[in-house]
């Protein structure tokens, strides 16, 4: 019998190149840091919405229902614009710190945080019913992500600082999720956390009408004041002028790079450049240099 060689086709110069390129089987060891780069955060160190789904549907079957309290933190990928991504790597640790603190706090033992995707701006608290309360209220979860979005923000403010937090936009959702044996669990969840989302973005239009509000009456009003920084010729060791800078009143629109944000998002940007330049000239009017040191 004679055996022949086969033809070297070009499939088979690929396959033998794809073979040698790439081994059949990875080491298990990379493919579950892969696997673990993939569902868990390596900045915060949080885990994703995937991995809850074993302890989610434990709930479920012991249960019946839970609560996910959702947290959308807006303007987030604005922080790594201004500060790069290192300082903005800290910036989400001391989020995720400020959310293990709520944890530690103000939840029980078995309820869990995650974030609902991967390096994402969305968070979620998942929640077990209470032991004393087979059902789970609307109107107690609403208390509950009232009163943990209070303790959040402070959290946060105080870990961030004021600065840092006025750029940031932290808004709360809440849903019950019901146990559905003719549905997969993962539309389960997803349907829960969409609806969650929905509720947060419902505070996000109150607080856009309320802040669109008190704009209005900043500019109407003329609630700007103004700070003289002097600029200084270090060889001749004099003041030569002085750059303005406006502020509005105390509180969370003292912030010029909130104001102008804003004042863009309610076409009011002119109005606003406008005050601010009359309020910076008035108080150069018969004042001499000296009298800003």
């Amino acid at each position: 019998m004679i055996f022949q060689q086969p033809e070297e086709t070009n499939d088979n110069i690929l396959s033998l190149h794809f073979q040698r390129k790439f081994p059949a089987q990875e080491p298990q060891e990379r493919l579950e840091i892969n696997l673990k780069g993939l569902l868990y955060n390596e900045v915060t160190a949080l885990p994703t919405l995937p991995v809850m789904f074993e302890t989610i549907q434990q709930i479920l079957n012991k249960q019946g229902q839970m609560g996910f309290l959702y947290i959308n933190i807006v303007q987030y990928s604005m922080l790594e614009q201004i500060y790069g991504w290192r300082k903005f790597d800290f910036f989400m640790k001391e989020l995720a710190a400020s959310l293990v603190e709520i944890k530690r706090d103000f939840l029980r033992k078995n309820d869990a945080i995650c974030e609902v995707m991967i390096k994402g701006s969305s968070f979620l608290l998942i929640l077990s019913p209470s032991r004393t309360k087979r059902l789970m209220d609307r109107k107690d979860l609403e208390k509950i992500c009232k009163r943990i979005g209070t303790e959040f923000n402070s959290a946060l403010k105080r870990r961030l600082g004021d600065e840092i937090f006025q750029k940031l936009g932290c808004y709360f959702g809440y849903s019950i999720l019901e146990d559905d044996t003719t549905q997969r669990i993962e539309r389960l969840v997803y349907t829960a956390v969409d609806r969650a989302h929905e509720s947060s973005l419902g505070q996000k239009q109150q607080d856009v009408k309320r802040r669109s509000a008190a704009l209005n009456t900043i500019v109407v009003k003329k609630k700007i004041y103004t700070v003289y920084q002097p600029i200084l010729d270090f060889q001749d060791k004099k003041v030569i002028g002085y750059e303005a800078l406006n502020r509005g009143p105390k509180g969370e629109f003292e912030n010029p790079d909130l104001l102008f944000r804003l004042a863009y998002e309610n076409n009011v940007v002119w109005a606003l450049d406008r005050l601010c330049r009359i309020q910076a000239l008035r108080g150069f009017i018969n004042r001499e240099p000296s009298d800003y040191i």
